[in-house]
């Protein structure tokens, strides 16, 4: 018997009803984690309850029952208990890695994602988004692009993994970091100039928030360390040459990257010009050690 991942999203469009902008509809999702094939997906008006919104999932699959429904959102856990014959079981998760990537090419597909709706996927998806936001508060204080240019190419080495990291910000225009894995990605990354020539990638890039609105800048604000007016993060993975939110491993590892880059700066100002350290960074309730070695070029 197979494992079903089952989430409630709101799809990335906005439209106006009465006077004010709705975001949404919410969207009930059902994906099969062996196959990764959409099971059940259905729109539904603003305010449905989750019970009315389960039944038509349960008539449509009630003769495929799963071993396991993986949900994120614990407001699924009642209607769903009990709605399929046993053993099937009913579980809370954090990570519904199948269900977030379909989920990220329907908002490609649909021309980007809604301000909003994007805030609210990363918050539901990636648990340790505080400690996330306060790396980048502490990122964009420490201005690593003062001393660093764009091709001045950070290495980490994370267990088995490598990665290559670059500060955005050393041309005055956009400030962040990039991350990308293979050296034949790193040279594409240096060389874009276009965003149809970025390579697969992940990134968070700084600016005004202008697009997000008055009360999104606002709650994010009150909910969060946002460094400066020009200092709201957006977090983007390019994969295929297209852009959407990034998965949580790597929003992990953009974590890691900011996270690693006060003790490099210090050790630069120092006076060193090539530094090779094992910096110990935390992660939710973890704490890792994360080689860094520079410059690589």
């Amino acid at each position: 018997m197979s494992t079903w991942q089952v989430d409630i999203r709101l799809l990335p469009v906005s439209y106006r009803e009465k006077g004010k902008v709705v975001t949404g509809p919410p969207l009930l999702m059902v994906v099969d984690v062996d196959s990764g094939l959409v099971l059940f997906g259905e729109a539904f008006p603003p305010l449905t309850p989750v019970s009315e919104m389960v039944a038509p999932m349960v008539r449509n699959l009630a003769s495929r029952a799963p071993a396991v429904l993986q949900v994120r959102n614990p407001d699924l856990v009642a209607p769903l208990s009990g709605a399929f014959p046993p053993p099937t079981a009913v579980t809370i998760t954090r990570q519904l890695g199948q269900l977030d990537a379909v989920a990220a090419e329907l908002e490609q597909s649909l021309g980007g994602t809604d301000p909003v709706a994007y805030w609210r996927g990363l918050e539901a998806s990636y648990p340790d988004l505080g400690q996330l936001m306060e790396a980048a508060a502490r990122y964009y204080r420490l201005k690593p692009w003062q001393r660093l240019a764009d091709d001045d190419v950070v290495a980490l080495q994370i267990g088995s993994h490598q990665y290559f990291v670059s500060v955005l910000g050393g041309a005055g225009t956009t400030y962040g970091v990039a991350m990308v894995t293979g050296e034949g990605r790193l040279r594409q990354l240096l060389a874009a100039e276009r965003p149809e020539a970025m390579p697969d990638s992940i990134s968070v890039v700084f600016d005004d928030g202008e697009e997000l609105g008055s009360q999104l800048r606002a709650r994010l604000r009150q909910r969060y360390d946002i460094a400066a007016r020009h200092a709201f993060p957006t977090f983007m993975a390019w994969r295929k040459r297209r852009s959407g939110p990034p998965n949580g491993k790597e929003l992990q590892r953009l974590g890691l990257a900011m996270g690693v880059m006060p003790e490099l700066m210090r050790r630069l100002d120092s006076g060193q010009t090539e530094v090779d350290m094992v910096a110990t960074t935390t992660l939710g309730d973890r704490t890792l050690s994360v080689e860094v070695h520079y410059p690589v070029l």
